[in-house]
C-alpha cells in the first residue's frame, strides 16, 4: 500500500467546478425525465439542494432522506408525480428506474417507479 503523500482541498471551486457538474448532473438527470432543463427548473433542484444537503450535514436527516427530499420538493412542480415509496425514490435518484407514462393520465410521473426496473437495479442507493 503507497502511503498518501499529499490531500488537496478545493474549498472555492478553483480545481473543480461542483456547481457546473451539479448543475449539468441535474440538467441530465431533468432531461432523462422528459424534462426540459430551463433555468427554472434548474434553480428549483438547485434550492431544493441546498436545503435538502444542509438537513443531511446538520445530522437531521439521512444521506438517502436528503435526496429523497429533493425529488419530493422538484417533482411536482415540473408536472411529475412524486412516488409513494422510498425505494421508488430512491430507484429514481440512483437511475436504476425511469418514469413511465400511467395509462390514461396526461402529465409525466415518475409513480410507476418501482425498486427493480431494470436488470439488476436495487433501488438501495448509497
Amino acid at each position: 500500500m503507497t502511503a498518501v503523500r499529499a490531500v488537496r482541498f478545493d474549498l472555492d471551486g478553483t480545481l473543480f467546478d461542483h456547481r457546473g457538474a451539479a448543475r449539468a448532473g441535474a440538467a441530465a438527470f431533468l432531461e432523462g425525465l422528459g424534462v426540459t432543463a430551463t433555468e427554472s427548473a434548474l434553480a428549483a433542484w438547485s434550492a431544493a439542494e441546498d436545503v435538502q444537503f444542509e438537513r443531511w450535514r446538520s445530522g437531521r436527516i439521512s444521506f438517502r432522506d436528503q435526496r429523497r427530499e429533493r425529488l419530493r420538493v422538484v417533482l411536482p412542480p415540473l408536472g411529475l408525480a412524486v412516488p409513494d415509496e422510498d425505494a421508488a425514490l430512491d430507484a429514481l435518484s440512483t437511475g436504476t428506474c425511469t418514469p413511465t407514462e400511467l395509462p390514461g393520465e396526461r402529465s409525466r410521473t415518475a409513480a410507476r417507479c418501482s425498486p427493480v426496473c431494470v436488470p439488476g437495479g436495487t433501488g438501495s442507493g448509497s
